[in-house]
């Protein structure tokens, strides 16, 4: 006797009005994700690749989404990421860890497509592009000290098989610093 070969599906699963709650205590920083939305068109277990998309809204605005391709039988997978209009200010607690500042502001726009092998993970490759509009930076009075209207930065690829990182192109302006001595 030969063994059956058994194919498991799941299809059309959906989450819509999920929340998380974040707490982060040393940090005294707590925030909760709302309008969550997951979607997976098809869970397998084997044969097709794995389909799935994850949504979510911040608190201070700004949308999260992903979308993820698995191949379970090649290990392979395929992840695109897009922010739209996330507030900069979800950073500040983890920012004024580092630095020595009262506050940033800022809107993040991205998208970022990853693809690659969990058997080889040198075997991955990354492009995408990032911009963040109306960026400042606030000293402890809350004033601004440092302010940007634009960057936008557009990643060609990374290789890291080949040690490769091409970026095609940074472009700033609008920059505005001030320091007294």
């Amino acid at each position: 006797d030969t063994p059956s070969q058994w194919k498991v599906g799941l299809y059309d699963i959906h989450l819509t009005d999920g929340v998380i709650a974040y707490e982060n205590t040393p940090l005294n920083n707590r925030w909760n994700v709302h309008n969550l939305k997951l979607y997976i068109p098809g869970l397998y277990f084997s044969g097709k690749s794995t389909d799935v998309g994850l949504a979510f809204e911040l608190p201070t605005g700004g949308k999260i989404s992903t979308k993820m391709q698995y191949n379970m039988e090649l290990s392979e997978y395929n992840i695109t990421l897009q922010t739209d209009s996330i507030h900069l200010s979800n950073g500040d607690p983890f920012i004024k860890e580092y630095l020595n500042v009262g506050g940033l502001d800022g809107y993040l726009n991205s998208y970022t497509h990853i693809i690659g092998n969990l058997q080889n993970i040198e075997n991955v490759y990354i492009d995408g592009d990032a911009e963040i509009n109306d960026i400042k930076l606030y000293d402890e009075q809350g004033e601004t000290f440092a302010s940007l209207d634009h960057i936008y930065t557009k990643l060609d690829s990374i290789n890291i098989r080949h040690n490769n990182i091409c970026i095609d192109s940074i472009a700033a302006n609008g920059l505005f610093m001030h320091y007294d001595i």
